[in-house]
């Protein structure tokens, strides 16, 4: 059981693998939902070894049923779990229909959302940020380069390099350095709480310093800087003129 999360909500266990993201539901979960007795699920279950009771079971006959064997309670995989619950709902038993429609209006809105390209702003956030900590790294890489070449790695200014050109960053695009920052938004690391539009600029911003590092042998401060006026100033100032323009026509 160590590698499930566990929630119980009324009275009905919920499980989910951690490394595979598979969920399921207890034998004695699935029989609260389906408004049966848990004898009843653990028969319908292991009917299934030979048979299925209904056309919407047939694909499961035979096949493992059970999040983890080694598991104890038992955890039944949610697509079985979504079978069974539409087999009693299809009986009539009130207390299934009711979640098979719950269910159903989740489903239904995922399966929308993915063929019409819909992200979520927590989910757009979480995959900007997996990207912003990439490239970080690269950033990184290339100061190091930056300081291997100029043999800058037993100085004060090599030894501080990394500090002095995030701070300087965050200076012109925060009006604050990092440890500023992290008071501000009372976080270890800043970048976990900025908005999309500031993780959008802090990525756009190291992305060409560090062009500017690997590609011209810019000082790393003076690139940051560099890329701050080259690309984000720019951009800013392409918007504030789309902005007036709009207001001017719709005026």
């Amino acid at each position: 059981m160590s590698n499930l999360i566990k929630e119980t909500q009324d009275n009905i266990e919920f499980y989910t693998d951690k490394s595979t993201g598979e969920s399921g539901m207890s034998v004695s979960g699935l029989a609260r939902v389906c408004g049966v007795n848990k004898s009843s699920i653990s028969r319908l279950i292991d009917s299934l070894l030979h048979s299925a009771p209904s056309e919407c079971l047939q694909a499961f006959v035979g096949k493992d049923l059970t999040l983890l064997r080694s598991s104890s309670p038992k955890v039944i995989k949610d697509l079985v779990c979504a079978a069974v619950i539409a087999h009693y709902a299809m009986q009539g038993n009130s207390e299934a229909i009711k979640y098979l429609v719950a269910t159903s209006a989740i489903g239904i809105r995922v399966y929308i959302q993915g063929i019409t390209g819909y992200t979520s702003a927590d989910k757009k956030h979480q995959q900007l940020r997996a990207s912003t900590i990439i490239t970080r790294r690269t950033l990184t890489e290339a100061m190091a380069d930056y300081i291997t070449r100029h043999n800058l790695s037993k100085t004060s200014k090599g030894q501080w390099l990394y500090k002095n050109a995030t701070d300087k960053l965050y200076k012109l695009l925060f009006n604050h350095n990092a440890k500023k920052l992290k008071e501000i938004l009372g976080a270890a690391n800043p970048r976990d709480f900025l908005s999309l539009t500031d993780l959008r600029d802090l990525e756009c911003c190291e992305n060409l310093a560090t062009r500017l590092i690997d590609g011209r042998d810019c000082e790393p401060i003076k690139a940051v800087e560099a890329a701050f006026n080259l690309q984000l100033l720019q951009v800013r100032e392409i918007e504030t003129n789309y902005l007036s323009t709009t207001s001017l026509e719709a005026a």
